[in-house]
């Protein structure tokens, strides 16, 4: 069984309106050291599949077709075995 974990968050060109928002309720609640906040989604994804390659291949696949915008958003993928 493998682990997958999945980041999705917006292309640094694209305008991250909920980050800024979180970033100014950040500061107004005195958090003033925070610089930037970018939003973001995390997918944990578990498969039946014992080589890592394949299971990454089969992820990246689930990301370009599902769980991401290519046009608008980045995509991270970690794999894990345990």
């Amino acid at each position: 069984m493998i682990k997958a974990t999945v980041i999705v968050t917006l292309k640094e060109e694209v305008t991250d309106t909920h980050g800024q928002g979180v970033h100014n309720s950040l500061i107004l609640s005195g958090f003033s050291q925070v610089e930037r906040v970018r939003y973001g989604r995390l997918f944990t994804i578990r498969l039946e599949e014992t080589d890592r390659r394949i299971a990454h291949l089969k992820v990246r696949d689930m990301c370009e077709q599902l769980l991401s915008n290519n046009l608008i958003e980045d995509y991270e993928i970690k794999i894990d075995t345990k």
